[in-house]
């Protein structure tokens, strides 16, 4: 059954609190670790964690582990990193150095240099990106809202692909 079916109390309480309604109580959003015995899925390297079927498992650990009150509500953040748009640009990339952290490596010499920045819809990142989002939503998308990557802003993008003092 898909979240609004299910749920649909908590997106009235939303909506009222987005327009400036009474909502009769805060809106919180809670949860809590329901089953601490279910672990993470392992991966040999960090930058496994990206893999489509690595993002999936841990939406099913997720899913799995954690339970949710009041206007709590099982998500998962296919996450590539703050500013991914970078790395699917032509000359940009991206690297995961530990569990958390996704640099993106500087390639642009003088912003005079390139006329524009070229998007790549079929390059490495922009297709797992894809293909990840599309897994997710095929196998848990009932039971867990699937967040879309951050993908940054355009002076952020710029930032990373120069390098920031370099970008200023």
């Amino acid at each position: 059954m898909k979240f609004r079916e299910k749920h649909p109390e908590i997106l009235e309480r939303f909506e009222k609190f987005w327009r400036g309604e009474d909502t009769d109580r805060p809106v919180l959003v809670l949860n809590y670790v329901k089953d601490a015995s279910v672990a993470p899925p392992e991966y040999e390297r960090p930058v496994d964690r990206l893999r489509p079927e690595m993002m999936l498992a841990s939406a099913r650990c997720k899913l799995a582990r954690t339970g949710y009150l009041a206007e709590g509500f099982p998500h998962f953040f296919v996450n590539y990193g703050p500013g991914v748009l970078h790395a699917c640009l032509t000359g940009g990339d991206l690297h995961v150095r530990d569990e958390r952290t996704i640099w993106f490596p500087h390639f642009l010499e003088e912003l005079e240099d390139f006329e524009r920045l070229d998007f790549e819809p079929e390059g490495r990142w922009w297709s797992t990106i894809r293909e990840t989002t599309r897994l997710l939503l095929a196998e848990v998308g009932d039971e867990i809202v699937v967040s879309y990557t951050d993908i940054g802003g355009n002076a952020d993008v710029l930032a990373s692909a120069r390098g920031t003092e370099a970008f200023l």
